[in-house]
């Protein structure tokens, strides 16, 4: 019986390694592939009523499409996470979401690790970004899907790529959001940040901050605020600002998978500050956590640690898991 049972689930196990052969798409335009394929049978019926949409995307050619599947439309008039989309929308705002599915290139072979893909989302006011905003996107060795990051961290995977005439498309399993400002990605409990919008607005630079066309941030999570609350708040106001200043990057957007040990950033403050990378991403003393975090105008890293332009960061070896306080440890404001 045992022997029976191992056979049965050999052959299963084969069966599932081989991979499912889909037809052939490469000679069809975009708009016909999506009305022949069952799962965009929502987005097709919506591209079918626009004749002027329909002829424009089947006019672009070397693109990557991600495209919500019907399981995903079906959800986004009733998805929380999209509830001001709703409430804002209008012809542009729908053009920009809708650009923001269409990445410059064919992509086939994404790296395992998150790098940034350039949309058609290429214009003010949706975004500053030179070259166009960005979704993050990797292939993932345990699930062998395709997995993108957009706007509010949401994430959005795929199992395959299909192809047409004008390039692939993947069928998405979410709505991907368009990036806002640092205050409107931060300012809720999946970014775990919130503390230091706070900061920053108390400080008089969230204004500064959303203003510039391109910056870089590194964002102490709230843990990190918390753990050094008595000695940061113990700071006038104009210590406080300059603590942050040191977190700030303007003029420049710079990407997790760009990262190369060594590499030098001058703060707002016109302080450097400096990565170091090992088996993970150390900013001065501080741990880089997690994924990118793209915002209208730049990047977020969200950090472990506050950074401490007063301090001298200790170097980090090999084997380290975290980074290390800059300030003495203490609660107290929050």
């Amino acid at each position: 019986m045992v022997s029976k049972i191992l056979a049965v689930s050999a052959l299963a196990a084969s069966a599932l390694a081989v991979p499912v052969q889909l037809p052939d798409t490469s000679s069809l335009d975009l708009v016909t592939l999506l009305n022949q394929t069952a799962g965009f049978s929502y987005l097709s019926e919506h591209v079918g009523q626009v004749p002027a949409l329909a002829g424009a995307l089947n006019s672009l050619t070397n693109i990557t499409v991600l495209a919500p599947s019907n399981i995903a439309l079906r959800l986004f008039p009733w998805d929380t996470r999209y509830y001001e989309e709703w409430e804002l929308a209008s012809v542009d705002l729908l053009q920009a979401i809708l650009g923001y599915h269409i990445i410059d290139g064919i992509h086939t072979n994404l790296t395992t690790s998150f790098a940034p893909y350039k949309t058609a989302v290429k214009q003010a006011p949706w975004t500053t970004v030179p070259g166009g905003q960005v979704v993050l996107g990797r292939f993932d060795t345990r699930s062998f899907e395709t997995a993108f990051i957009s706007g509010r961290g949401l994430l959005a995977q795929a199992p395959t790529f299909r192809e047409f005439q004008g390039g692939i498309i993947y069928a998405i399993d979410n709505v991907l959001n368009l990036p806002r400002g640092v205050a409107y990605e931060l300012n809720n409990k999946a970014a775990n940040a919130t503390n230091f919008i706070a900061a920053l607005g108390r400080a008089g630079l969230l204004d500064e901050v959303e203003s510039f066309d391109q910056v870089t941030i590194f964002a102490p999570n709230d843990e990190a605020f918390r753990q050094v609350e008595n000695a940061f708040y113990g700071l006038s106001k104009a210590e406080q600002a300059a603590v942050l200043q040191y977190h700030i990057v303007p003029n420049q957007i710079t990407y997790s998978s760009e990262f190369k040990n060594g590499t030098t950033f001058k703060t707002l403050g016109d302080q450097d500050i400096k990565i170091n990378k090992q088996r993970r991403n150390f900013i001065q003393n501080a741990r880089v956590l997690g994924n990118d975090v793209p915002i209208k105008n730049g990047v977020v890293h969200v950090i472990d640690h506050v950074l401490n332009p007063e301090a001298t960061p200790k170097a980090q070896n090999a084997t380290q898991g975290d980074g290390e306080p800059a300030f003495p440890l203490g609660p107290g404001f929050f």
